[in-house]
């Protein structure tokens, strides 16, 4: 008897928590997605797990996921760092992200592109958070490395590349736009501007175009 009642409450209990978790899974209460790029690297790593709720009213840098339309892939949910909401001005100038008029980039830990000698590439390649990108025929000797700010080591040879030809901005921007010379730019109402910590490996809203606030799924709870 006592054994048939423990095995009562232990169903009562497991009908009740996947009652909870169907209902935070229908409402959007908590969701699971997992991270396949490096594109908000450091801030979220390649691969990570993060779980998102509608639940939690989301403040400007905060990660959110949303739904967006992406040039390569199609509609789809991406999460990237909301940067600037209805009435912010955001601009970019060279590299370094300003919102208001404050370089915000000196709070952040993002990550930038640079040229580095092969020589010496190899002590830095080690560091957590460096993500060596390969060499091109167009800095020979060199090879490209994506390395998080707050870990340059002091007197490093490095040049930050600028401007990279290789990534567009959208084409609902102006054509002497880039990804690292944007802007300034007054966010209208319900409008919101994304970025990945991943400066110069991020699909956003610089290639992508704007979001609507309607398209945030939710908050990244665990970063």
């Amino acid at each position: 008897m006592k054994k048939n009642k423990l095995l009562i409450r232990f169903g009562i209990i497991c009908a009740v928590l996947l009652s909870m978790y169907a209902v935070l899974r229908i409402s959007g209460g908590l969701q699971f997605y997992q991270t396949p790029t490096s594109g908000n690297s450091p801030g979220i790593e390649p691969n990570s797990y993060i779980f998102v709720s509608n639940w939690v009213s989301y403040e400007r840098f905060d990660f959110v996921c949303y739904e967006a339309e992406d040039p390569f892939i199609g509609h789809s949910t991406f999460t990237h760092r909301l940067c600037g909401i209805a009435g912010d001005t955001v601009q970019i100038i060279n590299g370094d992200l300003f919102v208001n008029s404050e370089n915000v980039d000196k709070t952040l830990n993002v990550k930038h592109n640079y040229v580095v000698p092969q020589y010496s590439s190899f002590k830095i390649r080690k560091l957590d958070g460096v993500e060596y990108l390969g060499r091109t025929i167009d800095y020979i000797d060199s090879v490209i490395l994506a390395i998080p700010l707050n870990d340059i080591p002091a007197n490093f040879q490095a040049r930050q590349i600028i401007d990279d030809p290789h990534f567009k901005v959208h084409e609902q921007f102006p054509s002497e736009w880039t990804m690292d010379n944007f802007g300034p730019m007054v966010l209208d109402e319900g409008e919101i501007f994304l970025l990945g910590d991943n400066r110069n490996n991020s699909l956003d809203s610089r290639s992508n175009g704007l979001s609507s606030e309607s398209d945030i799924v939710g908050v990244v709870l665990n970063k």
